[in-house]
């Protein structure tokens, strides 16, 4: 190879480098409040919702606080107006698909907007059981 086709290839080879480096970086940012009224079907006493032994459904306000962010790791609370939570969380390569968990369950949650996430919850204990989908809007 002439010295020249070296010299472009190699500048092509180290340019994509430093720009999958620098897309490594960017993460979405998810600091901020979230908002949004779930739909849940529930069994049993839970934190959140109204108790029951059969299969009952219903429908809570939450704010999700994104109280801090470190690349692709975040934390913060989940809360109702009957309770609050601690959660972790982190945001997979894709840059839309996030897990999370917090005391007693885990969930998923995808971006799907700049200012929209898409958020489903599932927990399974001997008490009580939830599955849960919310959109959260980020507030101002």
């Amino acid at each position: 190879m002439s010295r020249m086709v070296m010299a472009v290839w190699a500048a092509l080879v180290l340019g994509g480098m430093s720009s999958a480096t620098q897309a490594q970086e960017d993460w979405p940012d998810l600091t901020g409040d979230w908002s949004g009224e779930s739909e849940a079907v529930v069994i049993g006493d839970t934190l959140h919702h109204e108790a029951g032994d059969m299969p009952h459904l219903s429908s809570v306000m939450f704010t999700l606080a994104i109280e801090g962010q470190d690349g692709r790791r975040f934390w913060g609370t989940i809360s109702s107006g009957e309770d609050s939570k601690p959660l972790i969380g982190v945001i997979r390569n894709d840059r839309r698909t996030i897990h999370f968990t917090d005391s007693d369950g885990y969930g998923f949650l995808e971006l799907v907007a700049e200012d929209v996430i898409e958020h489903c919850y599932v927990h399974a204990n001997p008490g009580s059981q939830v599955a849960s989908c919310i959109t959260l809007a980020r507030q101002p």
